[in-house]
């Protein structure tokens, strides 16, 4: 898809980029000896063919790819080029997406006869877009590895809701909340009387922001906090307080904390936030899995054919 905007154009790139660094992942997986030009890499007794993963590479270019930018693809990403990272990236959703597919057997995953309709349908289209735009010939791409791409994605994808299905349920509202709080830091050499005038003006309706400002403290004022970025004693506090409740004089090491709960439920963040530690941790579950699957597969992937094709000049 070809963009002619280059602010556009950068904010694309930057949400693949971000996308592309959540499919990676830091797993060692053992690799043996080449295998034959027609086969990238084989797990067990799966394989994934090397027209697939030419697909998948001219797929991942075509997302980036603008007429307008000569330099995109020796950008750096990292210590890499754009075009050495994308590279490398497909590599691993490929072997991510080829273990599912092994992994699968184990899981009793399987694809529906309603799966298997849209992934054809699905497959011609890509098919047909990609080969509109490169030679697909040159590269003895046919449609059926435009399937089997699908498919691997497909038991990625189940495998992947598989892991995690009852993650949700693991995840409570305390847990997840967001919170709307002011809060002020008095030093310790100031002692802990001062605190306590403070705290017994804001409980008798002072307002809290005016309180510490007439002391001489610049407060923290209508901070969404949701748990465990504040000091761990500020932390429980702070969440246990109710609407328009002050706290009790919070004293660490350094000082005096005092804060005041302005809501003790955010809905619209307390959802994003449970949404984030949900996601977070449907991925964990799916990076553990993962791993203790690679760490017991025999794998052979033909590096010397895969290094071969250059993403920056693939026509």
């Amino acid at each position: 898809m070809r963009r002619n905007s280059a602010k556009l154009r950068i904010v694309i790139c930057m949400a693949a980029v971000l996308l592309l660094m959540f499919l990676s992942g830091c797993t060692e997986i053992r690799v043996t000896r080449s295998l034959g030009n027609n086969t990238l890499l084989e797990i067990n007794d799966t394989t994934c063919s090397m027209g697939t993963g030419v697909l998948a590479l001219l797929e991942a270019k075509e997302n980036y790819k603008d007429a307008d930018d000569v330099l995109l693809w020796s950008r750096r990403i990292g210590e890499t080029t754009l075009a050495e990272y994308i590279k490398d990236t497909v590599t691993d959703e490929l072997l991510r997406y080829t273990s599912a597919e092994v992994m699968a057997q184990s899981l009793t995953v399987f694809i529906s006869e309603e799966d298997r309709i849209r992934i054809e349908t699905d497959a011609q289209a890509l098919f047909d877009d990609l080969n509109s735009r490169y030679n697909l010939a040159r590269y003895n791409i046919t449609w059926e590895d435009a399937i089997d791409l699908l498919v691997k994605r497909t038991y990625y994808n189940k495998v992947y809701e598989k892991l995690s299905e009852n993650i949700s349920m693991e995840i409570s509202e305390a847990d997840t909340k967001a919170i709307e709080i002011s809060y002020v830091f008095i030093p310790v050499e100031d002692g802990i009387e001062t605190a306590e005038r403070m705290r017994n003006e804001v409980r008798g309706g002072a307002d809290f922001a005016s309180v510490c400002s007439a002391y001489g403290y610049v407060p923290v004022v209508d901070l969404t906090e949701t748990k465990g970025n504040l000091p761990a004693p500020v932390d429980a506090k702070a969440f246990a307080l109710r609407d328009n409740e002050v706290s009790e004089i919070i004293e660490t090491r350094d000082g005096y904390y005092i804060i005041f709960c302005m809501e003790d439920y955010k809905v619209a963040e307390s959802i994003a936030n449970k949404n984030r530690m949900i996601a977070d941790a449907r991925r964990d579950k799916f990076q553990e899995a993962y791993d203790e699957f690679a760490r017991k597969s025999k794998m052979r992937f033909n590096t010397k054919a895969w290094d071969e094709y250059d993403l920056t000049v693939m026509e």
